[in-house]
C-alpha cells in the first residue's frame, strides 16, 4: 500500500474519531513534520496563516497539539499513540450519553404516538439490520413523485452493482421519481457513486453520521450512519409516516442538500 494510501486511511479514521476535516490534515502534518512554525504549516496545507493558528488552538484544546516557546513560536503534535487513546475515549464517552439519549427518544415517541398523533401515525422501531434494508427497499419501491436520501460513506459503499438498493433506485428512476443523494464520497465508494449517479442527483457532504431515506414527504426512516460493520443490538433505526417529523426531516434535507457540493463523478478521483 502506498505512503498516499495509508494517509487516505489515517485521515479516514480522524474524521471517524470526530475531528474536521482540516483539524486531521494539520495534526498528521504535524506529526510527519516533528514541529513547525505556522508559516510552515500554512504553506504545506495551502491555507492562511489566521486559519492555521484557529485550527492549531481548536487541536491544543484538545490536547493534540502543544505550543513550544520559542520565538517564533512552534508547534509539535503529541505522541499519536497517546492521542489516538484520547479519540477513542472521547468518541466512547459520547457513544455512551447517546446510549442513555436513546431511552429518552424512545419515551417521547411513544408517548406521542399514544396522546397527539392521529391512528394513521405510526412509529416503528426497527432493531435489526434486515428489517432495516427491507424497509429501506420498500419505501423506495412506493416512491411515486420524489425520494430524497442521506448516506453515509459506508451507506453509499453498499450500493454495488446489482445489489438490491441499486436495483431499486434504477426502478424508481424508471418510474419518473425524481432521485436526490446527499453522501459523503471517497475513494472507497467512488464507483458506487458513480453507479448511482445514473438515477439520482448526487452531492458531497464531510462527517456524516446518519442516514435518512425520505419517500414523498409522507413517510421517513432515519438512523445512526451505516458502517462497515454493523452490530445488530446498536442499531437504533426508526421509521414513521408522521407529518411532523416528515416535514422535520424534509427540511433538514434540503437545507444539506443545499450546502453541500456537487461533484463531477466523471473525474478519476473525488
Amino acid at each position: 500500500m502506498s505512503i498516499e494510501s495509508h494517509k487516505a486511511d489515517a485521515l479516514s479514521y480522524l474524521l471517524e474519531l470526530g475531528l474536521s476535516r482540516l483539524q486531521a490534515e494539520t495534526y498528521l502534518c504535524l506529526v510527519s513534520l516533528g514541529r513547525s512554525k505556522a508559516s510552515r504549516l500554512a504553506k504545506e496545507l495551502g491555507l492562511v496563516r489566521p486559519e492555521v493558528y484557529r485550527i492549531l488552538s481548536e487541536l491544543m484544546k484538545r490536547e493534540l497539539v502543544t505550543k513550544l516557546l520559542a520565538s517564533p513560536a512552534q508547534y509539535e503534535a503529541i505522541d499519536p499513540e497517546h492521542g489516538l487513546r484520547m479519540l477513542v475515549s472521547e468518541f466512547s464517552h459520547k457513544a455512551k450519553e447517546l446510549a442513555v439519549q436513546y431511552g429518552e427518544i424512545r419515551s417521547f415517541i411513544d408517548n406521542s404516538t399514544r396522546s397527539t398523533e392521529p391512528p394513521e401515525s405510526e412509529f416503528k422501531l426497527l432493531p435489526r439490520r434486515d428489517r432495516v434494508i427491507q424497509s429501506t427497499l420498500s419505501m423506495i419501491n412506493r416512491a411515486g413523485s420524489y425520494l430524497d436520501v442521506v448516506y453515509s460513506k459506508w451507506g453509499m459503499a453498499r450500493l454495488t452493482k446489482n445489489s438490491p438498493g441499486l436495483r431499486a433506485l434504477a426502478g424508481a428512476h424508471k418510474r419518473g421519481v425524481r432521485i436526490r443523494i446527499v453522501a459523503q464520497i471517497s475513494e472507497s465508494n467512488y464507483k458506487q457513486a458513480a453507479a448511482a449517479k445514473k438515477y439520482a442527483q448526487i452531492r458531497h457532504a464531510d462527517d456524516i453520521t446518519f442516514y435518512i431515506n425520505l419517500c414523498d414527504g409522507k413517510e421517513v426512516l432515519f438512523g445512526p450512519k451505516l458502517a462497515d460493520s454493523d452490530l445488530i443490538d446498536q442499531q437504533v433505526d426508526v421509521w414513521t409516516n408522521n407529518k411532523t417529523f416528515a416535514n422535520a426531516f424534509q427540511g433538514m434535507f434540503d437545507a444539506l442538500w443545499e450546502g453541500a457540493r456537487r461533484y463531477r463523478l466523471n473525474a478519476k478521483r473525488v
